[in-house]
This record gives C-alpha cells, structure tokens and sequence, in this order.
C-alpha cells in the first residue's frame, strides 16, 4: 500500500523512470517485489516524453547534438532506459525545433 501511493506521489510531482523509483523505494526499506510490483504501473516512454516536454523550453535554441546531450543527461539521471530517453529527444526536438532543423 505506501509502496503504490509513493510511487502515485512521486509520478504526479517529479516523475522518474522505473530504476530510479524502484532503487528509492528500496532505500526507504520497502522489499523488492513489493517495490518491483509498486513501479510495474509506471509508463517509462510516457514519463519520460512528459518530463522531456516540461524541460524542451529552457534548450530552445540549441543545435541538436548539445540539445540531446543537455536533455538526455537530464532524463538519464532521473532513471529512464536509453530507448526511452532517444524516443523523446528525438520526439520533442521535432516538436520545438524549427522546419529545417528536423530529423
């Protein structure tokens, strides 16, 4: 039961990826299948696109390789898997960057 509702709180103020919610709950002393089925709810690709998005406007401006490298950083150290963190880069600079910049 905290395991669930921490992880509700947590998505919903500051969203992180699966690894880095199970590694908090195994800190607060939650076992780990309790804490492994409290994260199975989260939506990695989802989380991260939605985080990506909130973070886009403060890189605006910057060419695609320091844009990836800034935000990428960002969404790896809030515990998202490498195929998550490309899908929204790429996702995210299609939305924000101008008509010639896009990939």
């Amino acid at each position: 039961a905290f395991a669930q509702s921490w992880v509700g709180e947590r998505q919903s103020s500051a969203p992180r990826g699966q690894r880095l919610l199970r590694y908090e709950l195994l800190g607060k002393g939650v076992q780990a299948e309790v804490a492994e089925e409290a994260v199975l709810s989260v939506d990695d690709r989802t989380a991260a696109l939605a985080v990506a998005r909130g973070r886009a406007h403060r890189l605006a401006g910057l060419e695609f390789r320091v844009f990836s490298q800034r935000l990428g950083g960002f969404l790896r150290r809030r515990g998202f898997a490498y195929d998550d963190i490309q899908e929204a880069v790429r996702t995210v600079w299609n939305e924000t960057a101008p008509e010639s910049d896009r990939r």
